[in-house]
């Protein structure tokens, strides 16, 4: 897979670049594995509507995918209960600095983007909203509907883990 995806990656890299930068997107997905005792004992399955689980065991998978070309260039796999920041951190390296990740709100958390910042890597994010959700605090207008803002490391999260930089300043 590594292989055939780099090779493919090099030779349709032009037309994964948009301004001068290679844009993927990030996101997860579930898929069924065979109805099998190992894939049951090592992926697991999801709970059912009617209680119970699910007639399958199912894999939960991170793909990194060239935004318009749609090449898978990396893929993390993993049993049902990991959760999709836990595979994509695994894809960190991979992103290349300079880069553009396009990702649903599922990726708006404070570390996750602190860490796409130490990589140099741009990128393009839904807010997530309600009371609990990480807030921008717009401090300089650019335009219209365009706004320098700061994300400020949730205190609890800067307790666990102090090399994370207090804050992040973002265009909004």
């Amino acid at each position: 897979f590594e292989g055939l995806a780099g090779t493919l990656a090099k030779k349709h890299r032009e037309a994964s670049t948009g301004l001068g930068l290679v844009v993927y997107a990030l996101d997860g997905s579930c898929f069924r594995v065979p109805d099998e005792e190992e894939n049951d004992n090592y992926f697991g399955r999801p709970g059912s509507s009617r209680g119970g689980k699910s007639g399958f065991p199912q894999m939960r998978v991170v793909l990194l995918i060239t935004a318009f070309t749609h090449l898978v260039v990396q893929a993390a796999l993993g049993p049902y209960k990991t959760g999709e920041m836990t595979l994509a951190e695994t894809l960190l390296p991979m992103i290349a600095p300079g880069s553009l990740l396009l990702m649903d709100r599922n990726y708006y958390a404070f570390a996750w983007l602190a860490s796409l910042f130490t990589k140099r890597a741009f990128f393009l994010v839904r807010a997530k909203t309600g009371k609990t959700a990480l807030k921008a605090v717009k401090t300089r207008k650019l335009g219209k509907d365009d706004w320098l803002a700061t994300l400020t490391a949730p205190a609890y999260l800067r307790r666990l883990n102090p090399d994370l930089p207090a804050a992040l300043e973002i265009r909004l």
